[in-house]
């Protein structure tokens, strides 16, 4: 008889929404190895205030993802109301003000 293999996530319940998506979860949390549901748990996270490399490379990517998301926004706004480049700046959309 062969041995079965069992993954750890099929043991541990995943939460999820009404619609069936994982929740998301802590991402500071996670660099150090704890997996905490981010809802509500922004105010209590014990790493928030952290300045380990982890941390940092983690805020780095999310500020990129940010801006990205911001840019493709920006894009389509417009395409849809054909707005020329004069019109937008991407210092509307950015986080660090001039």
């Amino acid at each position: 008889m062969g041995k079965v293999k069992k993954n750890l996530s099929s043991l541990v319940e995943i939460p999820r929404t009404r619609t069936g998506r994982k929740k998301p979860m802590c991402g500071r949390c996670y660099v150090h190895g704890v997996e905490v549901v981010l809802e509500g748990h922004k105010k209590y996270c014990k790493f928030q205030y952290c300045k380990c490399v982890g941390c940092y490379i983690f805020l780095a990517e999310q500020r990129v993802a940010a801006d990205k998301i911001a840019r493709k926004r920006a894009s389509d706004l417009n395409k849809v109301k054909k707005i020329s480049h004069a019109e937008v700046s991407i210092f509307l959309f950015s986080r660090h003000k001039i």
